[in-house]
């Protein structure tokens, strides 16, 4: 099904190549899916769940690094900026707010100091605990 779907001309730029590259890592076939990834990018998506679900895929298969630059990516392509962001664009752009996230989870496993993004993200979750894990 994923290699039917990623001849579809009409579908998003990256979807399919995400989804797939979700499934390949999942399966311990990382290889593949960095190729996939790399098609992905490739295709330059403009859809801010791409960057989620590439993000979040290598997030959780032990590529912190790679997932901070795709969700940091997903960010400037969703925005197109980052230095006037506040916590409202967090609070009530859901796409906004994902990315943020997983960007933040992703630099705290690799350990850097927070910046202007992950201070907000770090403000929202202590305002509402309820959704520090989602």
């Amino acid at each position: 099904m994923f290699r039917d779907a990623l001849d579809i001309e009409d579908a998003e730029p990256g979807t399919a190549q995400a989804a797939y590259a979700s499934f390949l890592l999942d399966r311990h076939r990382h290889n593949e899916a960095m190729a996939m990834i790399t098609e992905a990018r490739r295709l330059r998506p403009q859809d801010p769940e791409v960057f989620s679900v590439i993000g979040e895929a290598l997030a959780e298969h032990g590529y912190p690094q790679q997932a901070a630059r795709w969700f940091t990516a997903g960010l400037v392509t969703h925005l197109g900026h980052l230095t006037d962001l506040d916590i409202d664009d967090l609070r009530y752009d859901f796409d906004t707010g994902l990315l943020a996230r997983g960007r933040y989870q992703a630099r705290q496993a690799l350990g850097l100091p927070q910046d202007h993004i992950d201070t907000l993200v770090h403000e929202l979750q202590q305002a509402n605990p309820a959704t520090a894990d989602a």
